[in-house]
């Protein structure tokens, strides 16, 4: 969210950009684009300050936009275009409306943005041309948010632009992904039809293969997104922002590139089911948990390698249901975390444990926390297991011996950040820890001092971004920080801690990834980041403490999960894609090289 004085300064800005440019039709044009970028009222809530600041920044505009236009006619001679109006004029259309003759919306201009290079056929023909469509257009983004989802009706124009930009996607017959918590696309719905455009698909909804149009540069996600406006709040057009900026499912892995695409055809069938995370207690000996059969239904399940994931075998899983997120929505479990060959916990929301090596388990919990409190984070190191509780307030941690169910909470609390995605990072290494929390930017964290839990400055907290913390010692670690993601981006960045985390140096190049969201460190030079680039997922590494980066892994159209070494040489890393299916993917080599369990050398 821009301040109100950087959005003025902003706006003169581009007026004045675009007044010395050689067309007065191009000024007009940004004209038009004012209030797509101005800052989206928030709840009310806030009150009549926010109420009075956005109407002195709408007066402040309204002032340059009636100067401009004297510019404009100038520059034309005094001749304005016929109809008496210039091209591109803010002048305003009722929402929804119905007139034969379209008008400029006030919103954001679905015609720039069903229009634009992203696009894939930029040469469609021209909204304005196109015939005005038979009723409302209503559309409904998808999203989590313990809100109703905001709906909204689209102008005539921005209708228009939709149906030319839908009109340019191939044709074809697929199974779309399916949205689960968080954003799960837009709902366009018009008179005798309903679409969803989501993870680049656009198709009825339903089960099962039907008609739908790809859309791999999801073009018809950004048009929708951008005709919002005042219907939703910031919280909720970030959410969604951050979302399409992902790779969508259509997108395919690069395949020029020197790097192999790391292919997991063979990991679900080896396994035997779907995984969701992955532990091992040494190179040899791992669980996976994920999803499986049970009588033909989908059930929790676990899988147990003793060669170092070359075969598995099926072990007792908790009664339980998988869940995407951890922690929103229903009860369930998604991580699975062992101690020793006996001693081990699934988790998130739910808690579960087991001291018999998998042969049954217990539901636990823990004194003192409600009883919809959720496990949003556990790992274990040294004798002692550690969970991260949110209690409906703060995030906590509560520790117990790894031989027993005796969780007690510590005294240190850890907020919850304001912004929309709370998310947590619990790091173990000896017996040292540390805790991070993100919600869009760094909000704060704890760390592990002589067996007790204290307030911690985390890295990055000014870099108005997130940051992905991972350690190789108890005095070395690395933080991959997305430096200004919520301000003036400029890319992920490197920093370094020698002394525990009491400080942190940037170090060598900037990572190349677009955005981060995974790190982890073999050692204090090998250090692997997980995250997306023009390609799709991909895992790039350094060999040398961050003064040269690799790309050593495509994934394609996937998120990563539960990314970390074991050894120095061998580390795993889970990939789930939008239709559901994960595989398990590993390096024995340093990272130099991740390949799916199963496949040749996996």
């Amino acid at each position: 969210m821009k301040s109100d004085e950087s959005f003025e300064r902003e706006v003169r800005a581009s007026l004045r950009a675009s007044a010395a440019g050689s067309a007065p039709d191009q000024l007009a044009a940004r004209i038009g684009e004012i209030p797509s970028r101005e800052p989206s009222p928030r709840a009310l809530g806030r009150g009549l300050r926010s109420f009075a600041r956005l109407a002195v920044n709408l007066a402040a505009a309204a002032v340059v936009v009636i100067a401009v236009a004297a510019l404009i006619v100038s520059r034309n001679g005094g001749n304005l275009p016929a109809g008496g109006q210039p091209t591109g004029s803010a002048s305003l259309a009722t929402q929804g409306a119905s007139a034969a003759t379209p008008t400029a919306s006030a919103m954001p201009s679905a015609t720039s943005a069903c229009g634009s290079p992203a696009s894939p056929n930029p040469a469609s023909p021209s909204p304005a041309r196109s015939v005005a469509p038979a009723g409302p257009v209503v559309v409904t983004l998808g999203i989590y948010s313990g809100r109703p989802d905001p709906t909204w009706t689209l102008t005539v124009d921005e209708a228009a632009a939709v149906d030319a930009a839908l009109a340019a996607l191939p044709d074809g017959t697929g199974t779309p992904p399916v949205g689960g918590l968080g954003y799960h696309g837009f709902s366009i719905a018009r008179p005798g039809s309903t679409s969803v455009a989501y993870l680049g698909t656009v198709a009825p909804p339903g089960d099962g293969p039907r008609p739908m149009k790809a859309d791999p540069t999801r073009s018809i996600e950004r048009c929708l997104l951008k005709t919002s406006g005042s219907h939703v709040t910031p919280d909720e057009y970030a959410i969604a922002e951050l979302a399409i900026a992902a790779p969508s499912a259509t997108s395919p892995a690069a395949s020029a590139s020197p790097v192999p695409p790391a292919t997991p055809s063979a990991s679900t069938a080896l396994l035997g089911l779907s995984p969701a995370s992955v532990t091992f207690v040494s190179p040899n000996d791992g669980w996976v948990l994920g999803t499986g059969s049970c009588s033909g239904a989908p059930c929790a399940a676990i899988r147990r390698t003793a060669d170092g994931g070359r075969t598995w075998a099926a072990v007792s899983a908790p009664h339980a249901a998988i869940v995407p997120g951890g922690y929103q929505g229903a009860p369930g479990i998604s991580g699975i975390r062992f101690a020793d060959a006996r001693n081990g916990w699934a988790f998130g929301p739910d808690l579960w444990a087991t001291h018999d090596g998998g042969a049954t388990w217990a539901r636990l919990t823990i004194a003192g926390l409600p009883a919809d409190a959720a496990i949003v984070a556990l790992e274990t190191a040294r004798g002692t297991v550690h969970a991260v509780v949110l209690d409906g307030q703060d995030y906590r941690v509560a520790s117990s011996p790894v031989g027993a169910d005796d969780f007690r909470l510590s005294a240190v609390r850890v907020p919850v950040g304001a912004g929309p995605v709370p998310s947590v990072q619990l790091v173990l290494s000896g017996v040292a820890g540390w805790l991070i929390e993100n919600d869009r930017t760094v909000v704060g964290g704890a760390r592990l001092v002589n067996g007790a839990w204290v307030a911690w400055q985390p890295p990055c907290a000014d870099v108005v971004g997130p940051a992905f913390l991972a350690a190789s010692s108890p005095t070395e670690l690395a933080a991959a920080c997305d430096v200004g993601l919520w301000g003036t981006s400029t890319g992920d960045h490197l920093y370094l801690s020698h002394d525990g985390g009491s400080r942190f140096v940037e170090s060598g190049a900037a990572v190349p990834l677009q955005m981060a969201a995974q790190v982890a460190s073999a050692s204090q030079s090998v250090i692997v980041v997980g995250g997306s680039d023009a390609t799709g997922a991909v895992l790039v590494a350094t060999f040398d403490g961050g003064r040269t980066w690799a790309v050593v892994a495509h994934l394609g159209a996937v998120a990563i999960a539960d990314l970390g070494f074991t050894t120095a040489t061998q580390g795993v890393v889970i990939t789930a894609s939008a239709n559901g299916t994960a595989s398990l993917l590993m390096t024995r080599d340093g990272g130099r090289t991740w390949r799916a369990v199963g496949s040749t050398g996996g």
